[in-house]
């Protein structure tokens, strides 16, 4: 008992190894993790170009901002230096843009006249402002320049505008309007750090979101590689669930229609093994028969011989056509087979149809009547359009129950030829109509009421998809049936 224990862990164990060694199921959750990570990364990319965007947006908007302002309070201050009310604008212009004002002589540097960003008198902000280069700036910029300056009372730094606004005795006077960035350094640092913790809620809303994201559209895939693999294995019951994204739900449903397709195609290959197994061992049995026939006491008899011997050339002949067909199927469905195009009478080859139909005593007291206003020729494979026109008089012939009248007509349709075989047997159903041109198709309802092997229609189909012919059937059960083409 415990042997036996061991050894089915031990199988267990083998057909798990097994199963994983299959390629399809070494990392079963790779499209999964893919999609997340991919998800991921693309909103940390988003959330992180929105934040440097908005970041750089806001210094380079701020700096144009402030260099534009600064230069049109300058420029406004200049064109009322003189005045009568000069300094009383400067206090109103300096209080009402928050700036820093100062008139600055060339002479010893003298500071003649400063507002704070209050609009009241007082002493420079910053010695920093305007310094010693202040001078050598406005030399190399034609009296009017724009500059940063590092404010050393903070990590911040001042804005500053200098123009040239009067020359007394030789020493330029210069208007120096400034205002400090600490403000707006400070909401660049709250904004530096809101973004990043924004960042960090938005990765970890999107990993939760591309969780279930991708588990959503990359299950319904697992699922359906599962079944594939299943049905490669020749386990045609499995089913393909139809779930998740529109995509893999018409996935699933493509694929249980193609295993529904292959569960009638191997039921069909079942049945065809067996009618052709059974087509081949009759002939074969019936030869072997008249053979041991004609050595055990025929031989002596002539015509008993002779009627053996018929019988004998006959069977072969039937299995010899069973081959052919077979044969042509392949070759037909392959494109291997080449057609010869040729001109030729359609009455005539459907006369030679008709007269090999009754010389095999097939058509035994069948009246087949050939309507056609006049001789019309056509252009095609002569021997493939014969040997498509022989099965479908031969179907019609097996079909046509105690009717025994076939009517084929000749209609024309301008340059084209519309031929028409009509029966009036058993006729065949709406949703059998579809398959009778499937290859080894039989319908379940006649069983082993008429003999046929399922591929002489298949034959037909193959020939006129090469010609490309269209071609078709017109029944209802119990009528008969009219199989067309043309030509």
């Amino acid at each position: 008992m415990k042997y036996n224990y061991l050894k089915n862990f031990y199988n267990r164990i083998q057909k798990k190894r097994e199963t994983w060694r299959n390629p399809t199921f070494k990392n079963p959750w790779q499209m999964r993790n893919g999609l997340w990570v991919g998800f991921l990364f693309f909103s940390a990319i988003a959330a992180l170009l929105f934040w440097v965007v908005l970041y750089m947006y806001f210094e380079v908007h701020y700096r144009r901002q402030v260099t534009d302002n600064l230069t049109n309070i300058a420029w406004e201050i200049t064109e009322q230096y003189g005045s009568s009310n000069f300094e009383q604008s400067i206090a109103i212009l300096a209080k009402t843009n928050h700036y820093f004002a100062q008139i600055i002589s060339e002479k010893d540097h003298k500071v003649l006249l400063s507002y704070t960003n209050e609009g009241t008198p007082g002493e420079p902000q910053s010695s920093q402002i305007a310094d010693e280069t202040l001078f050598s700036r406005l030399d190399e910029t034609d009296g009017y320049c724009f500059y940063y300056t590092g404010d050393s009372s903070s990590r911040s730094q001042w804005a500053v505008q200098a123009i040239v606004i009067a020359n007394e005795g030789g020493y330029r006077h210069v208007l120096v309007l400034s205002c400090s960035t600490a403000e707006i350094d400070m909401v660049k640092h709250m904004l530096f750090n809101r973004g990043g913790i924004s960042l960090a809620i938005v990765l970890a809303l999107s990993a939760v979101f591309a969780f279930f994201f991708s588990n959503f559209y990359a299950r319904p895939f697992r699922h359906l590689n599962d079944a594939a693999v299943l049905m490669a294995a020749g386990k045609f019951d499995t089913d393909f669930i139809q779930e998740g994204p529109q995509e893999a739900v018409q996935l699933a449903k493509t694929l249980n229609q193609a295993e529904k397709e292959f569960r009638a195609t191997e039921a069909l290959r079942r049945d065809f093994i067996a009618n052709i197994s059974h087509d081949m061992k009759t002939p074969l049995t019936v030869i072997r028969a008249y053979a041991e026939m004609i050595d055990a006491f025929s031989g002596e008899i002539p015509e008993k011989r002779t009627e053996h011997v018929e019988k004998i050339i006959g069977e072969t002949d039937r299995l010899t056509d069973l081959i052919n067909e077979l044969m042509d199927l392949s070759r037909l469905q392959s494109g291997t087979l080449q057609l010869h195009y040729e001109t030729f009478s359609i009455n005539g080859l459907i006369q030679t149809v008709i007269s090999r139909i009754r010389i095999k005593d097939m058509a035994e007291g069948f009246h087949i009547y050939l309507c056609a206003q006049r001789d019309y020729t056509v252009r095609a494979d002569r021997q493939l359009l014969l040997r498509a026109v022989y099965n479908l008089l031969h179907n019609a012939v097996k079909y046509s129950g105690s009717s025994k009248k076939i009517e084929i007509n000749l209609i024309p349709q301008g340059h084209e030829l519309l031929v028409q075989i009509t029966d009036h047997g058993i006729g065949i159903s709406t949703a059998e109509a579809p398959h009778i041109w499937d290859r080894f198709y039989r319908s379940p309802k006649l069983g082993s009421q008429i003999h046929g092997n399922g591929i002489g229609l298949n034959i037909v189909s193959e020939i006129f998809k090469n010609h490309h012919i269209p071609y078709g059937v017109e029944s209802k059960t119990g009528r008969g049936s009219t199989f067309w083409f043309i030509i």
